[in-house]
């Protein structure tokens, strides 16, 4: 019962509304799984040892494409391309030497 408007349809045709609610959504079939008792488990030392072997990772195909240059790095680690910036810097002019202003801005 996801609609509140199916829940009130049913109430003014005068039926039950658990009638159409599945018995998978019941309390008493919820409290029936869980009945018996779930034994915990012991530690991995105590387990009897397998000769099967455990689930291998899928086969990966080479994507289609350009290969990326770069890993994608985490945000705790440093990246490489990135530069630093200057601060509290003043430019200098390459004609005249003097600091403030840069050759675009120099007068002569």
């Amino acid at each position: 019962m996801s609609c509140p408007h199916r829940i009130v349809t049913i109430r003014e045709s005068n039926e039950d509304v658990d009638d159409y609610v599945a018995h998978w959504f019941r309390k008493e079939t919820y409290m029936a799984s869980y009945e018996s008792i779930i034994y915990p488990l012991n530690g991995m030392d105590m387990w009897t040892p397998t000769v099967v072997i455990g689930p291998l990772p899928p086969n990966v195909k080479k994507e289609a494409g350009t290969p990326k240059k770069l890993r994608n790095r985490g945000n705790d680690e440093l990246r490489d391309n990135t530069s630093l910036k200057r601060r509290n810097t003043t430019t200098t002019c390459n004609q005249c030497g003097k600091l403030g202003h840069n050759n675009r801005s120099y007068k002569g």
